[in-house]
């Protein structure tokens, strides 16, 4: 049996993102799936990988494309390797995950696997 969403306590997500850089200093990806009001988003180890040349530096953050709180860092990554985001991090509110791709070469192609799921904010 199926439950709804009002009796759902907790939504899993996989979800692939595609990105062709466009920006080459530092392009933001941000999780373009919005955030359902009353709810808490865990990331579980989300990951990206640039299929085609290495870029200077991977950011993650939480947050939004004005504003981020940026958490782990990847100096150097090579092409076509997945980096995994090593610890768990909760989103409230406005803020979804943010990949940050410093120095990368216009038209490479990034792929970012969005991992965790979505919780019910209970109230105290």
């Amino acid at each position: 049996m199926s439950k709804n969403l009002e009796e759902t306590e907790r939504l899993s997500f996989d979800r692939e993102q595609r990105v062709e850089l466009s920006d080459t200093t530092l392009e933001l990806i941000v999780d373009p799936e919005p955030l359902i009001t009353g709810w808490e988003r865990v990331y579980t180890h989300p990951s990206i990988r640039e299929e085609t040349s290495g870029a200077d530096k991977f950011r993650f953050a939480t947050g939004n494309k004005a504003k981020q709180k940026w958490h782990e860092e990847e100096a150097t990554p090579a092409a076509n390797v997945v980096y995994t985001v090593g610890e768990e991090y909760h989103a409230r509110q406005e803020d979804v995950g943010v990949f940050g791709v410093y120095g990368g070469s216009q038209g490479d192609h990034i792929i970012v696997v969005w991992h965790g799921y979505d919780k019910r904010i209970r109230k105290r």
